[in-house]
């Protein structure tokens, strides 16, 4: 943009002209990759005249290049293509669609055909689940070229309040405690993440008294790194990461009979349980500020699906040092 920005008016129409990139087909391989000189001529169009049919052109072979697991052909070429699109559409805006409405048929099945008028307002169209699964896909048709904006949302069930979920007697709770005392979590800081176990019997049959192979999942959010303890660098006592809660009176060590750490959290894989209330910790440190989504928890035995229980996701937020 310097460059082009360095070109008086009638030499900047002329090099628009010229852009002419070739039409992307599905054979190009990420070596070969036509989509960041589509992106990079979509930037200078917007550059020298803003938005014009040639912009629309280049930013609708982008959209169309756009493959179902959400990429173009490499991660250099989904960067550059974001780049260049988030540029166009904060340049557009609502111009041109202000006052003009849009007839929109949704298709989510076979059968199910939804109409809708668009003109300022949004809507919001609920979609029966069984449908969208027998289907695979969503087809949208507008009677108008103008761009229609739309967003998917999905509403995951809460598995801790499902009945046959309950009927399990297992349950599960996480508490993320800091560890200098102070209630906000800035980068820097080492917090405590606790995960309370509970397993009561309720067939009060024998066999029935213990759980075998059970797999526990959590997740830090992105802002927050688990400690290895295991790893020298991290200048921790090998015995202070892990299970090293004050109240152990209250819950019996959840030691796992193996273990992982990543970067995105935990997996705790316990061989069995008896009926009591367990607990596992490990500390984390925060690295980076900002508002984070933290997944949610999950606890089940890998070989019964029907005995597992989760707790809802969660969003942490991490302070800078000025904060």
């Amino acid at each position: 943009s310097k460059k082009i920005n360095y070109l008086d008016s009638a030499k900047r129409k002329e090099l628009v002209k010229k852009l002419a990139p070739g039409s992307p087909g599905k054979e190009n391989s990420a070596l070969d990759s036509p989509w960041r000189e589509l992106a990079a001529c979509l930037m200078a169009t917007l550059e020298v005249e803003g938005h014009s049919k040639k912009a629309d052109e280049f930013a609708g072979k982008l959209l169309k290049g756009l493959r179902p697991d959400g990429i173009w052909i490499s991660t250099a070429d989904t960067g550059w293509c974001i780049l260049a699109l988030s540029r166009y559409f904060k340049q557009k805006g609502n111009s041109g669609g202000q006052g003009k409405s849009v007839n929109l048929t949704i298709n989510p099945g076979e059968k199910d055909q939804v109409k809708l008028n668009l003109k300022e307002a949004s809507q919001t169209l609920e979609i029966d689940p069984s449908t969208l699964l027998k289907s695979g896909k969503i087809i949208l048709k507008a009677d108008s070229n103008q761009f229609v904006n739309y967003s998917l949302s999905f509403r995951y069930p809460d598995h801790s309040s499902d009945e046959g979920t309950k009927a399990s007697g297992l349950t599960l709770s996480k508490k993320i405690s800091n560890l200098n005392g102070n209630k906000d979590i800035r980068i820097g800081d080492i917090v405590r993440i606790s995960l309370e176990i509970a397993f009561q019997d309720r067939s009060n049959k024998p066999a029935s008294s213990k759980l075998e192979f059970l797999a526990l999942e959590d997740f830090t959010p992105a802002g927050l790194v688990p400690i290895n303890s295991e790893l020298k660098t991290e200048g921790m006592d090998g015995e202070a990461p892990i299970n090293n809660d004050e109240d152990r009176a209250m819950a019996a060590g959840f030691y796992p009979s193996y273990l992982e750490i990543r970067d995105d959290g935990v997996r705790v894989f316990k061989n069995q349980i008896y009926q009591g209330v367990y607990r596992f910790s490990y500390l984390a440190r925060a690295v980076t500020a900002g508002n984070f989504w933290m997944r949610g928890s999950r606890i089940s035995a890998m070989y019964d699906p029907s005995i597992e229980t989760s707790i809802p996701g969660e969003r942490i937020r991490i302070l800078g040092p000025s904060q």
